[in-house]
């Protein structure tokens, strides 16, 4: 054997070692059953799932598994509080995953609620209701063509109408697609609101006024945001939150007019005007009343006889 096949077979080696050893370690727990040895003498535990019912003019089938650990047997059978007689198919035990089906000649009424119950040999019951009975499709061309019907609405006409766009999309051109199909993208901030919009103003009696004539704002002196326990539509947020404005020019004007930070309050030594430096207003000139004099040499020669 040559080198070459030599490093072929270690690594076909490698590759499959795994496999066997998981191969035979799945053995071993299917085997022993380490797990069940562990639970030692305690009541078994029964559990019976139901896979599928159909109707039909001989009566109801029912299709069962076992998906508990242990092992359960079907004793008795009751139909809407009354024992009837059933066959399965295999018989005896179900095993774990164990599968079997329940054939009951019961008579049931169409448009009706029928409860199913399973009694196992240890008392154990596994209920299931059918809601309202009716006979259960069978396979057939017609029921073929209602499905191949809704997989026709639901995949090929939508595929089909959206490649009617298609020589439009081709006539677009690189820049027309990048505008349709590109940069478009959803994030998680969007806000949905109604309603109208609403303006704090002062008038009357009453703080706030949504609409009408609009005479001054409030002052914003807390929080205007109510918790959801206490909103109603008589009172959505916190009234208490605006106050008067002030009667200081500075308070509540528009324009380049400087304003006091909110939530800042003068105190006694400080005032709103003080912390704000207004530039210093000039003097205005005022004009001489006193006459020319003459140049120096018109005044010589004026002089001289």
């Amino acid at each position: 054997m040559s080198l070459a096949d030599r490093s072929a077979v270690v690594r076909w080696g490698m590759a499959l070692l795994p496999l066997v050893a998981l191969a035979a370690l799945l053995l071993v727990i299917v085997r022993l059953d380490p797990a069940g040895k562990l639970r030692g003498d305690v009541p078994p535990v029964e559990k019976l799932a139901f896979e599928r019912v159909t109707l039909d003019d001989g009566g109801i089938t029912v299709r069962v598994l076992n998906d508990g650990p242990d092992a359960v047997s079907i004793a008795q059978v009751m139909v809407d509080d009354a024992y009837w007689s059933f066959t399965q198919e295999p018989a005896g035990k179900l095993g774990h995953l164990g599968a079997a089906t329940l054939r009951i000649p019961y008579p049931w009424v169409e448009g009706e609620t029928h409860a199913l119950r399973l009694i196992s040999r240890n008392g154990i019951t596994f209920d299931h209701t059918i809601e309202v009975a009716v006979e259960t499709p069978r396979p057939g061309g017609r029921l073929f063509g209602i499905f191949a019907l809704i997989g026709l609405y639901v995949g090929v006409l939508p595929v089909a109408i959206g490649l009617l766009w298609y020589p439009l999309l081709k006539r677009l051109g690189r820049r027309g697609l990048d505008f349709v199909l590109g940069g478009w993208q959803l994030t998680g901030i969007h806000v949905v609101q109604s309603g109208l919009a609403l303006t704090a103003t002062l008038g009357g009696s009453t703080v706030l006024n949504l609409g009408g004539e609009r005479r001054a704002r409030p002052n914003l002196v807390g929080n205007p945001e109510l918790p959801e326990d206490q909103r109603t539509v008589a009172r959505w947020f916190n009234t208490d939150a605006f106050a008067a404005f002030s009667p200081s020019p500075q308070a509540n004007r528009g324009g380049s007019r400087p304003m006091a930070p909110s939530g800042d309050t003068p105190d006694s030594k400080a005032s709103p005007r003080s912390s704000f430096a207004a530039p210093p207003r000039r003097a205005p000139r005022r004009r001489s009343r006193r006459p020319c004099r003459a140049p120096a040499p018109a005044r010589r020669r004026a002089a001289a006889p």
